[in-house]
């Protein structure tokens, strides 16, 4: 069954692509969620116009990340935490801890933008990779200071 999609499905398309699918696949899982429509005449029309609100708005989005991106840039975040004697954390420091350390700075970031192989768990200055977009990241240092 050829299918239009509403919104990007990993491996499968981008929106306003017409696929071919499974009728199964289409009829329980595409069609339902309204990730896709049956492709018809009328339908690639509406599909056509979708398509260029979603990058518009795509386009538009980019450009804030853009602006907050090249901010961020020369940022840096003091978090404190409970330390002990060699300097290692009783707890941890993750990415919501940083959310929240860069929104009392007046940064508005995902969590899910903010890229932490594990938790900090000791005192000092670790770089922080924020990534917006495949295309689009920053690095700030976060700094673990005892409390």
């Amino acid at each position: 069954m050829k299918v239009i999609l509403r919104q990007s499905v990993p491996r499968l398309g981008s929106v306003g692509e017409v696929t071919d699918v499974a009728d199964g696949y289409a009829r329980n899982y595409l069609i339902p969620r309204e990730l896709a429509y049956v492709a018809t005449e009328g339908n690639i029309k509406k599909a056509e116009i979708e398509a260029a609100k979603v990058r518009q708005e795509e386009e538009k989005q980019f450009e804030e990340e853009k602006k907050v991106a090249s901010l961020l840039e020369d940022a840096s975040v003091t978090v404190s935490a409970h330390a002990g004697e060699e300097g290692k954390l009783f707890g941890s420091v993750n990415a919501q801890t940083i959310v929240d350390a860069l929104q009392e700075q007046g940064f508005s970031v995902d969590k899910h933008c903010i890229e932490l192989n594990s938790p900090l768990k000791e005192l000092g200055v670790f770089p922080v990779t924020i990534r917006f977009s495949h295309d689009l990241a920053t690095e700030i240092k976060v700094w673990v200071v005892k409390d």
